[in-house]
């Protein structure tokens, strides 16, 4: 049964290495294609103003949690 368990566990283990590889791999093709295409291409300012305001909103969003957490079990 020890056997079977430790025949198991390497079989997991390596798919989950063999997975792991092949995500690295692909990822590094896929960030070299996106590093290629934002040198071509550079933002409109309507988009750069639309994400700040969003990445605002969040950080807005983010602050009041932290305020409320701190408020409700701390205070």
């Amino acid at each position: 049964m020890k056997k079977k368990l430790c025949v198991l566990a390497v079989c997991i283990a390596a798919t989950v290495v063999f997975m792991l590889a092949a995500m690295v791999s692909s990822g590094n093709t896929n960030v070299a294609m996106a590093e290629e295409q934002a040198k071509e291409a550079k933002p409109k300012k309507a988009a750069v103003e639309r994400s700040r305001k969003a990445v605002q909103t969040l950080d807005n969003i983010f602050k009041q949690t932290i305020v409320l957490v701190t408020d409700k079990y701390v205070h």
